[in-house]
């Protein structure tokens, strides 16, 4: 904050925790320089790692969201890219809830090196995405490991400049929509994604396990993946279901909401 970070009398507090096989998750809280702050940390599907940062102050602040990593580094659209000495690579994309996302990112290959990776400090790069001038802010960034072998996922940044924005993962047969602004209503992207509703609550106390929450989940996952790809989702799921008992478990990926679109009606908007 500021060009400052945070004292060595800082503390922080572990909050929250979750430790399940598809999703891993802890949330840290601090506050310095005038300003609280929250990082969620989520580790989803053995794939990737989602970084959310939401940030709290009373006055205005500059605000810097660093990165560091070491091998060659290369600067990319919203993003950059850690390539290692044996091809492994680290993708990130970066985006904030500021109208114009990040204001810019500076680039530092002469950082402290923090790791005793490599003591070439050439290799190593501090990637900062610097917004000028906020109270409340939020930072969202999605870090994703590849190896030497396989296709780099596609990444890219959605947001209509005010009241929504995010970062899609493209990667084989799956898309991930992470919303860092959720759409505000009476927006097009509000109808886009529907109204909000209370999910949960005593709901809960009647998934009778672990298994049954999961499988809950999974079905409002579809539902949602639904509604950001224009679909009924009573429309899509009655398709599916009309259709999965032939379908070969080998492609599957067929019958996901963006694979079927043109051929189901789209989502009813709500009246004005």
């Amino acid at each position: 904050m500021d060009g400052l970070g945070p004292s060595e009398s800082t503390e922080a507090q572990i909050s929250r925790s979750l430790d399940k096989p598809m999703v891993r998750y802890a949330q840290i809280a601090t506050a310095y320089q005038g300003v609280s702050s929250k990082r969620d940390l989520l580790f989803l599907d053995n794939r990737y790692f989602v970084v959310v940062d939401d940030l709290s102050a009373d006055a205005a602040h500059a605000y810097d969201w660093k990165l560091h990593g070491n091998g060659l580094f290369d600067p990319l659209p919203d993003s950059g890219m850690w390539t290692s000495p044996k091809g492994a690579k680290l993708l990130t994309t970066i985006t904030s809830t500021s109208s114009y996302g990040v204001d810019r990112f500076d680039r530092d290959d002469n950082a402290p090196n923090f790791t005793s990776f490599t003591n070439d400090a050439a290799r190593h790069t501090a990637l900062a995405a610097h917004t000028n001038s906020a109270c409340n802010l939020r930072y969202i960034a999605a870090l994703l490991p590849v190896a030497a072998s396989d296709v780099l996922p596609l990444t890219s940044i959605i947001s209509d400049g005010s009241n929504f924005s995010g970062i899609q993962v493209q990667s084989g047969n799956y898309t991930d929509v992470i919303l860092a602004k959720y759409p505000e209503r009476g927006t097009a992207g509000y109808a886009a994604t529907g109204p909000a509703v209370a999910l949960g609550r005593k709901n809960y106390l009647f998934a009778g396990s672990d298994t049954g929450g999961e499988r809950a989940a999974a079905i409002y996952s579809l539902i949602g993946s639904a509604k950001l790809n224009g679909l009924d989702p009573e429309a899509y799921l009655r398709e599916v279901l009309t259709r999965i008992a032939d379908h070969p478990i080998t492609r599957i990926e067929e019958l996901l909401p963006w694979q079927i679109a043109a051929s189901l009606p789209p989502a009813i908007e709500p009246a004005a």
